[in-house]
Parts: structure tokens; C-alpha cells; sequence
């Protein structure tokens, strides 16, 4: 009796039944959205780190990110960080911060110096060109090329020194600048030939990592060494102590919307079958008889428009990554769990008024007129 009651008042009117569909399905779509945009910013904050095939980053003492502090290290350490015992390989890095204009536009870059010969440092993911720039050439990322109308064998001016396009990368763009590779001698010479900012090591067993992590921490108290994972995290946390509580406050709001409409919907539904109610009571169903038939048609509304709305994610996600190429929206199964218990949770909280409606039904009113 539940089930049929509570469909039949569902689905007797299918224009209400989209608005609450609809309301569930667009506050599904914002948060799975806001996640997937969330988790974008952060797989591309650490995908820079995540993509040196290194075991331990080494930066100036203080240095706790790439993105909001600058490590600056003397190169003839290298020497001296290569005898510590269990280091295989260790490479300098050049991350330099720049501005350039292309065709009237400023674009914010990253420019990687390092050895093209080793690889490590390098672009990971080349769709165009070549990803081992020798002297005088540069490699840059798809949506800095795209948006400026770049094309391979274009010059792109480096503080003053013009760097031939000669590959084209992608997964390499941070919301608001994107990373671009040359080979670390065109780079140093921004910083002065006594400045590095970075090296990386390779261990040779990756089991003596925090022995490693130990000697050169105890030996060289001017520097600071992070494993692969430690250096990803403190790049993440830029963005996640920035984002994070903006987010939380936007999926908040898009749950308590879709909870009002669907209250509204099924408190309507309720409130038109007052008398039904009525004679059920009279007839001897319990509250939780009726309660039932209230919170199933909830549940239905939530189910349809958790549906609609994930499936609607997956085309909304393209065409805005289509619109704004900066853009990277990343899902995983997290977010449409969480996006199905805020669905529930939707449901649940939106029976409460129409079932305060039902305990007010006095079943005399079959009796009436």
C-alpha cells in the first residue's frame, strides 16, 4: 500500500514531479561540479611533482611550495649532495616565474630549466613536436598555444631572449599559469649562474630514503628535503586552505536549495491529498504507515534527480572544459557518493514538513460534507 500510494501521488502530477526532479538534479549537478573543479585544482597543483621521476626534493631552508615561496641553492652542492650515501642521481632545477606577451596578451608562466638530455623535469605529456628543447628552443603548454594563436617554429620572448616553439604540452596548465620547459642553461642565466632553485634525487635503494632525508637535514642545515609525496601535499595545500572553505559554503547552499524544492513538492502533494490522508487514518494506518508514504516519495524525487544530475555532470563537465581550456574538472567515485548521501540527506530533511503536515490530519474530516 505504501509503495503504490506513494507513487501514484508522485507521478499524478508529472509537471510537479519535474520541478522536483529538476531541483534535486540541478543542486546535484553544482556539487558534483564544485568537487570535480576542486579536485582538477589539485591534481594539477601537485601534477608537476607528480610527474619527476624523482624520490626527494631538496629546497632552500624555508621554502614550503613552489607556487608562494622561492628556494634559491648554490649549484656547487651538487657535488658535495651526490657523496651522501644511497643518492644514485641528482639533477638542479630552474623554476622560474615569468610574464610574456604574446599577441597584445600578458600570459603568466612557469618556465622548468632543466637538463633535456635526462628527461627529468621535463613535459610528460607532448601532443605536438618534439619535448626536448635544445638551445634557444622552448616547449609550452596547449592552452597557453591555443589561446594565443601559437604554432610550432613561433618565438616566444623569455625576459628579453626570443625561445623557438618546438613542442606543445598538456596536463601542464595551473588555473592561472601554465608550466612551459627549456633547457636549464637558457634559464640560469635569469637567476645568475650561482642560483639554482631546486634539485632532485634519485635514490639507489628507495628504502634508505629517510636515512638519505636525515644526512643531508643534519649536514646542511640551509636546506630543507621533502619526499615525493611531502613536496606534492605542501604544493596541494595552497590550493585546498584556498578553495576549500569556498567550496563547502557553495555545496551547502546547493544542498539546502535542493532540499527546500523538494520539501515544497511534496508538502504540495501532501497538502492536496489531505482528505486521503484522513481516511487512511481513519482506517486504522499508523503514523509510520504514513510517514512511509511521505519519505518514499522523497527518496524517489532524490533518487530521479541524483540520477539526471550525474549523468548531466558528465556532459556539463565537457563543454565547460570545451569553453574554458584553463579549466580541469576531474571526478572520482568520492564525489558521487558524497553527491548521492546529499541526495538522501535531501530527501530525509524534506519530509519533515509534510509529515508535520500528516500529524495534524484530523480523520474526522472523512466525515465532513
Amino acid at each position: 500500500m505504501k509503495v503504490s500510494v506513494a507513487r501514484r501521488n508522485l507521478f499524478s502530477d508529472r509537471t510537479r514531479l519535474a520541478i522536483s526532479v529538476g531541483g534535486v538534479a540541478v543542486a546535484i549537478l553544482l556539487i558534483l561540479i564544485l568537487l570535480g573543479v576542486y579536485k582538477g585544482l589539485i591534481d594539477v597543483s601537485t601534477s608537476y611533482v607528480d610527474n619527476v621521476d624523482a624520490d626527494l626534493w631538496v629546497a632552500q631552508a624555508g621554502s614550503r611550495s613552489m607556487t608562494h615561496s622561492l628556494s634559491l641553492i648554490s649549484p656547487s652542492l651538487e657535488d658535495e649532495l651526490m657523496t651522501v650515501d644511497g643518492v644514485s642521481e641528482i639533477h638542479p632545477l630552474v623554476i622560474r616565474p615569468t610574464t610574456v606577451e604574446i599577441n597584445g596578451k600578458e600570459n603568466d608562466l612557469r618556465v622548468a630549466g632543466y637538463h633535456p638530455e635526462t628527461g627529468l623535469g621535463g613535459p610528460w605529456n607532448i601532443v605536438e613536436g618534439r619535448g626536448d628543447p635544445g638551445p634557444g628552443e622552448i616547449v609550452a603548454d596547449r592552452v597557453l598555444v591555443d589561446t594565443s594563436g601559437l604554432r610550432l617554429g613561433d618565438d616566444i620572448e623569455i625576459e628579453g631572449r626570443p625561445l623557438r616553439l618546438v613542442g606543445v604540452s598538456r596536463d601542464t596548465y595551473v588555473l592561472i599559469y601554465s608550466y612551459a620547459f627549456a633547457d636549464i642553461g637558457e634559464i640560469r642565466d635569469s637567476l645568475g649562474p650561482d642560483r639554482v632553485n631546486y634539485f632532485i634525487i634519485k635514490a639507489a635503494d628507495s628504502g634508505r630514503l629517510h636515512q638519505i632525508v636525515a644526512e643531508i637535514t643534519a649536514g646542511y642545515p640551509g636546506l630543507e628535503i621533502f619526499t615525493k609525496a611531502e613536496f606534492a601535499e605542501i604544493n596541494a595545500r595552497d590550493i585546498r586552505e584556498g578553495f576549500l572553505p569556498i567550496l563547502g559554503v557553495l555545496v551547502v547552499i546547493a544542498v539546502f536549495v535542493g532540499m527546500a524544492i523538494v520539501g515544497l513538492v511534496v508538502y504540495s502533494a501532501t497538502v492536496e491529498r489531505t482528505r486521503e490522508y484522513g481516511i487512511l487514518k481513519a482506517v486504522g494506518a499508523s503514523g509510520r504507515t504514513l510517514y512511509g508514504i511521505v519519505f518514499q516519495q522523497s527518496v524517489l524525487s532524490g533518487l530521479m534527480g541524483y540520477g539526471t544530475g550525474a549523468l548531466l555532470a558528465f556532459a556539463v563537465a565537457a563543454l565547460l572544459e570545451t569553453l574554458v581550456p584553463q579549466l580541469t574538472i576531474s571526478f572520482s567515485w568520492t564525489h558521487f557518493a558524497g553527491a548521492l548521501a546529499a541526495a538522501l540527506t535531501m530527501s530525509l530533511f524534506a519530509s519533515y514538513i509534510p509529515i508535520r503536515k500528516i500529524n495534524g490530519i484530523d480523520p474526522v474530516i472523512v466525515f465532513k460534507s
